[in-house]
């Protein structure tokens, strides 16, 4: 096996800032408003996000945001 049944809620293939608006958290609060609006009444845990080929600042944005904890309500 692969390490574990995992299975995920929702894909992220793509997700795109502007340069100038990188570091701003735009990125996060819209997978935050992914999560909490996917699924009717429940909020998708981090745990449950596929991202499929990132590329390297994308890999290093998924890192951060699958490994930290925001101080949000959709946790």
């Amino acid at each position: 096996g692969t390490g574990g049944d995992q299975s995920s809620a929702i894909g992220v293939r793509l997700i795109w800032v502007h340069s100038q608006h990188r570091q701003s958290g735009i990125a996060s609060r819209l997978l935050d408003t992914a999560r909490s609006d996917f699924i009717f009444g429940t909020v998708v845990g981090r745990e449950q996000l596929a991202f499929s080929q990132p590329t390297e600042a994308g890999f290093q944005f998924a890192r951060h945001y699958l490994l930290t904890t925001l101080d949000t309500t959709a946790d």
